[in-house]
């Protein structure tokens, strides 16, 4: 909504707080940005009239939000002509906020005056750092005691059988790495240091021994930071309410000077930012605003929309809803309201029907400065069984068609495709390339670092087999190597894709296929001695035709000769001398640095590995499938583009709209629904019983802290529950990215991959639901 904008009646009712407790479910597109800003404006001149000096808090949960704000409550104010002698207001993200407190009274926690702060980056390598170091000397008991011997068997075969696949024992590795990083954050959530969760272990009289190995990293770790000074983003929520419970003078203090606390985006708060929160506002003048549908990142994380539902319903708490939003069509929200009925009402798991809280998406109306379009487009298509089962592959070249239809007729419309997981993205991205449609991205990576590690990949994968005929069907050959990696760098490097330019890459990638073996190219003194071949008359014929092209050739056979001679090399200093070769431009340098680093830490964590699987390493960093920090894309202020279609996470999509949106992947692989066929991530089979570790773990944090007891395999039952939720709420998210066309897809999966993956329930019901509807409009 417009800063000029007159509000709605109920966003009216909101702007007349004047204190108390409040709290704001606002649907997708209300609008609560504004009406929060608005709210905050109010207050800030209300303060100003006020001897003492006094500031509004505004609390959001991301730096990108918070600079928003910033602008936009800059904006309102100069456009209200409010004129402050101070500030008047602060706006933190959580973690700036207790860092603030800290900062002026350290001393309160055991800190020095100049504490500092990791990142979660660093804190995320010293946290391996520790593991790597306990795990060496207890990797035996733990895949004894964990794993199922049989599935490491198999794994085994399937591992030596694909090249560059990570040995299970490198999996299981992984895996209790993320369980003991997951276990942390939750103890500290429970303002829970090593001392006090040791000691409730030692209490708990039985054994938990998840806990007790968590227990004993999480120690290590913050030894660790101690050494340092240091403290990592979860200490300083739980430091900041220890310092406010020790000195009530200080806290009382810090009340006086945020008298006003507004909380953005509530629905993802956790136990002990809500209490840090509790405490500031002395339970006066709080403001909270958020929609418990849109709670998308609760799944091993601290967030949970509990904590916001369970303060609407308190008596003293003023609860009020935006329900009117004019972002979508209305037959786009009637869909959205469907859906979330027949989850409330109708879900055939019973368990999943209070994912969502239903709240009826109304539009505007009439005269509103935010109009909904009128006409929509729906089509959901659901086409179960297996002579009907649409592939993965087959989704893809059905939505690219279709954009190839639709893009020419909306040159000034935006559109997005939506995917569940980052992979999925990337094979998209792949697709609109070749099919020569425009288009930008959400990811975890940007299409310039997949291009870079893609280049790289092959590379270090033809190096570990270099063999002209490879049984292995993931081989890199080398006229491959010719056509992908340095033909674009060089002689294809800013030539337009035509007839010519290919028939050139062609006849090169001929040459080198013409060799029976490998060094028939590349050692043309020693292949003629021992087979005869004619190095030198072959070339000379190309010379003939294209000098240049054979020129280039040779180029490309002396930095692989260098390449292969360099194999003695530690793997990060073979990327570095291959980076330096290919690239030329600093940012592709810089990322082959970065790539370098990764693989240097990857040799130590994993000695056991070799050139394949470092190569298979950098291709799991292209598709998405590992993450690697500072590799993500730069969305903060995302705006799409018209004519380009925007390819993003659902996760990602919060807070963003498009004209047209495809909603793809929706079946019981991605949105499980507690049935016997459904799948879930963290269920791993090299496990025994194929337990949810990570929420084993937390289960047992719990149990020491009497919280509940502890059965083995419920909590791997509950999390299925945890996790089916959220996909719920995801998929509610993705429906109302949508302004005027909405297309809902799934797939089968990959074929021969386990089993195959049918349409979600919920689509069923939403296609039956939209069947009938146009059989009544007929």
């Amino acid at each position: 909504m417009s800063k000029k904008a007159t509000p709605r009646p109920q966003q009216t009712e909101i702007l007349k707080y004047t204190g108390g407790l409040l709290a704001i479910s606002a649907v997708p597109g209300a609008g609560k940005t504004y009406v929060l800003a608005a709210l905050a404006t109010n207050l800030i001149k209300r303060l100003g009239r006020r001897k003492i000096p006094a500031e509004v808090l505004i609390v959001t949960y991301t730096n990108a939000a918070a600079n928003n704000f910033k602008s936009r409550l800059h904006a309102l104010l100069e456009a209200k002509r409010i004129l402050i002698a101070s500030p008047g207001f602060r706006v933190r993200t959580l973690h700036g906020l207790a860092s603030d407190i800290l900062r002026e009274r350290p001393a309160l926690v055991g800190l020095a005056s100049d504490f500092a702060v990791v990142d979660d980056r660093e804190a995320g390598r010293l946290r391996e750092e520790v593991f790597l170091r306990w795990w060496a000397d207890n990797e035996a008991d733990v895949l004894a005691a964990y794993t199922d011997p049989n599935a490491m068997n198999e794994r085994r075969k399937w591992a030596r059988s694909e090249s560059g696949r990570p040995t299970p024992e490198t999996e299981v590795q992984r895996y209790f790495s993320d369980v003991f990083r997951v276990f942390i954050d939750r103890a500290k959530d429970r303002a829970l240091d090593p001392a006090g969760l040791r000691a409730a272990l030692d209490d708990a009289g039985f054994d938990l021994p998840l806990a007790r190995m968590a227990s004993d990293i999480y120690e290590r770790y913050q030894r660790a930071l101690e050494s340092r000074g240091a403290v990592d983003f979860a200490d300083l929520s739980r430091r900041a309410i220890t310092a406010l419970e020790a000195d009530p003078a200080f806290l009382k203090r810090l009340q006086k000077r945020w008298p006003f606390i507004l909380e953005d985006e509530a629905q993802d708060s956790s136990a002990l930012q809500e209490h840090m929160l509790r405490l500031l506002s002395g339970g006066k003048n709080w403001v909270r605003v958020g929609d418990p549908n849109q709670a998308i990142n609760t799944t091993f994380t601290t967030a949970d929309p509990t904590f916001l539902k369970n303060f609407m319903r308190q008596p003293e708490v003023a609860a009020h809803t935006l329900s009117q939003a004019g972002r979508s069509a209305p037959a786009i929200f009637t869909l959205a309201n469907d859906f979330a009925a027949w989850v409330t009402n109708d879900h055939p798991a019973e368990a999943l029907r209070d994912a969502l809280l239903y709240q009826e998406i109304q539009p505007v109306a009439k005269g509103d400065p935010q109009q909904n379009p009128g006409e929509a487009t729906i089509e959901i298509i659901y086409q179960p069984g297996k002579q009907n089962a649409i592939t993965s592959d087959g989704e893809i070249a059905r939505v690219v068609t279709s954009l190839k239809a639709w893009l020419p007729d909306h040159p000034e419309s935006t559109v997005a495709i939506l995917v569940p997981e980052n992979e999925r993205g990337v094979r998209y991205v792949e697709a609109l390339n070749a099919a020569e449609l425009p288009y930008e991205e959400l990811l975890s990576s940007t299409t310039v670092t997949r291009a870079a590690l893609t280049q790289l990949h092959s590379v270090l994968a033809f190096l570990a087999r270099p063999l002209k005929l490879n049984p292995n069907a993931k081989a890199i050959r080398l006229e491959e190597v010719y056509r992908a990696v340095w033909w674009p760098l060089h002689l294809g490097h800013g030539e337009e894709p035509g007839e010519l330019g290919n028939k050139r890459k062609h006849d090169a990638a001929k040459l080198i296929n013409s060799f029976e073996q490998v060094e028939g190219f590349l050692w043309p003194e020693l292949a003629d001695l021992a087979t005869g071949e004619q190095h030198a008359e072959r070339f000379g014929e190309m010379e003939a035709d294209d000098a240049e092209l054979a020129s280039d050739l040779l180029a490309f056979a002396e930095h692989v000769r260098r390449w292969m001679h360099a194999l003695v090399l530690p793997v990060d200093q073979l990327v570095l001398l291959i980076n330096q070769d290919l690239f030329t431009d600093p940012a592709d340098l810089a990322l082959g640095y970065k790539f370098a680093g990764l693989l240097r830490r990857t040799a130590g964590q994993y000695p056991d590995f070799r050139l394949p699987q470092f190569a298979a390493e950098l291709d799991r960093l292209r598709t998405g499938e590992r993450r690697m920090f500072g590799m993500e894309s730069a969305d903060a202020g995302y705006q799409p583009t018209a004519g380009r279609v925007t390819v993003a996470t659902m996760h990602q999509a919060k807070g963003l709209e498009w004209d047209r949106v495809y909603v793809t992947g929706l079946s019981n692989y991605s949105v499980p629904s507690l049935e016997e066929d459904d799948m879930y991530l963290d269920e791993k089979p090299l496990f025994r019983g194929r337990l949810n570790l990570k929420a084993e773990a937390l289960a047992q944090l719990e149990a020491a802290l009497r919280i509940r007891g502890y059965e083995v395999g419920a909590a791997t039952l509950a999390m299925r529950e945890a996790f089916a939720e959220e996909r719920l709420r995801l998929l509610y998210v993705a429906l109302t990215r949508a302004r005027r066309d909405l297309i809902l897809i799934w797939n089968m999966g990959r074929y021969g991959r386990n089993r195959a993956s049918t349409p979600l329930n919920a689509l069923y019901a939403l296609y039956k639901q939209d069947a009938a509807k146009e059989a009544e409009r007929a």
